[in-house]
């Protein structure tokens, strides 16, 4: 499955391959890598936009970074994949975290997740190793914002995703 996102990933940032050609293209084994890829980005576009795409998540779970630790965050994240790190923990987020204790570190509850997904120990390692010790699962939506703010992902702006009405 990892193979398999890693290539939505890269239809996705290529310029050449819009949005709705990676979709028909995609086999039925692909769908479940396709919902988390459009998943995040939906998200990401939402955050753009100044919407909360958690808005649904229970408000214990809400907490905030201070200053500090979130650019101790985004200088950790510079060392790990940033696009597979937004997907897998916006996975995380939208369908285990309400099941998570709050007050739990975040890196060991992400590291769980990751592993009951069966995903690779390097895989994991990878992905677990940006987060400190002090992270708390209850500050995984400002963990998430911190690194969509971080992420090299350039998506254009919301009013720039489809060409306007007659400028064809």
């Amino acid at each position: 499955m990892l193979v398999a996102q890693h290539v939505l990933l890269q239809e996705l940032r290529s310029s050449s391959v819009p949005l709705p050609q990676v979709v028909p293209n995609t086999q039925l084994k692909h769908i479940l890598s396709l919902w988390k890829v459009l998943a995040a980005r939906r998200s990401m576009l939402l955050v753009q936009m100044n919407q909360d795409p958690f808005y649904l998540v229970p408000e214990e779970f809400q907490g905030q970074l201070d200053a500090e630790e979130v650019k101790d965050l985004a200088l950790a994240l510079s060392t790990t994949d940033l696009d597979l790190f937004l997907i897998e923990l916006h996975e995380m987020i939208m369908v285990a975290l309400s099941n998570l204790q709050p007050e739990h570190e975040l890196k060991y509850a992400f590291r769980w997740f990751l592993e009951d997904n069966q995903d690779s120990d390097d895989f994991v390692d990878t992905l677990t190793n940006a987060l400190g010790q002090d992270i708390r699962v209850k500050n995984t939506l400002s963990v998430w914002r911190t690194a969509a703010r971080t992420s090299q992902i350039h998506l254009p702006a919301y009013g720039q995703e489809r060409p306007a009405q007659g400028s064809h």
